[in-house]
Parts: structure tokens; sequence; C-alpha cells
């Protein structure tokens, strides 16, 4: 029994099975209601905070172990639906490349230095600001088939100042 809920109340062992066949289908339910949804931050970190106090004991260790294995082709390889194809699994995505080069660094101080490191919607200075392409990244990509690291870096058109803007998050998020 949950502490606090009935404490001033000694309960029969026959209310007491009712509470429990009562509350066995909710965490059914609640997991189905949650089955696909995305956490905030926020809930994730609480949800961590959680579970680190939690101690498995073996027997439920074994439980756990046993129903990984029991039907290894739903949880790994191929039959997985996070599967992204062997090696692909460690490539990543062209943008983020572009994004950790220098030029792409050099090119978002430029833009955050003419700005003079304010948002140049709402004139917010002092938060985590984002250099936005005006002409959008993903056009400039398409419009000179640029395919490798290479073309990016020798693509004039994406390291111009002039095609950059400065803005906040909020800010940033509204253009997307």
């Amino acid at each position: 029994m949950p502490k606090g809920i009935y404490q001033h109340k000694k309960l029969s062992k026959e209310t007491k099975q009712k509470i429990r066949n009562a509350l066995k289908g909710r965490k059914i339910l609640w997991k189905d209601k949650l089955k696909g949804r995305k956490c905030s931050k926020k809930t994730k970190e609480k949800m961590s905070k959680a579970k680190k106090g939690i101690k498995l004991t073996d027997i439920h260790k074994k439980k756990l172990s046993e129903a990984k294995f029991k039907n290894p082709t739903k949880m790994f390889g191929s039959k997985n639906p996070m599967w992204k194809g062997g090696p692909e699994f460690y490539k990543v995505p062209f943008r983020e490349k572009v994004q950790s080069l220098f030029e792409y660094r050099q090119w978002r101080s430029d833009v955050f230095t003419r700005d003079n490191f304010t948002c140049q919607d709402c004139g917010l200075k002092g938060v985590y600001l984002h250099a936005h392409h005006i002409k959008l990244f993903s056009i400039i990509i398409k419009e000179n088939n640029i395919t490798t690291i290479e073309q990016a870096i020798n693509c004039p058109e994406l390291w111009n100042i002039n095609n950059g803007i400065t803005f906040c998050k909020k800010c940033h998020e509204k253009r997307k």
C-alpha cells in the first residue's frame, strides 16, 4: 500500500485486493497514452532523478535480461525500428558536419560581430544567439549541388556574411 493514502484506516484484505485490481489496469493505460510522445528536457531530467535511487534486485535484472534475449530479432539489427543500415548509425548529418567546420564558426562569429551581438528582430542582448542564413542553408546546398564538405568549403555563398542575420532563440524559431 502506498504510504499516506489510508494511514488513518486499517483496510481488510478484501478491500486491499479490490484497490490492487483497480490500479492494475491504470499502468497499462498510462503507458499507452505516453507511447510515442516526446518529453521536454525538464521532464527527462525529472525522470532521470527519479530513477537514480532505484536499485534492481538480481531477480529483476535476470528477468529483464531474459526478456531482452527471448526474441533478439525484435531488439537488434535490421528488425529494430531505429535501424539505419549498419554503419549509418554512426553517420553525422551533412548539416552538422558543415556546422562543425572552422568556416562556419568564422561566418557565425562575423555575423554576430557585425550585428553587435544583438537580436535583429527584438533587440535582445546577452542571450544565446543564432546566426540565420537569410537565403536558407538548405536552398544554397540544393542550388549549388553541394554533396561533400570540400564543395561546401569552396562555396562562397554559404560564407557570405551579408546572407546572415543574428536572432535570439525565440525569434529564430519564428523564422523556421
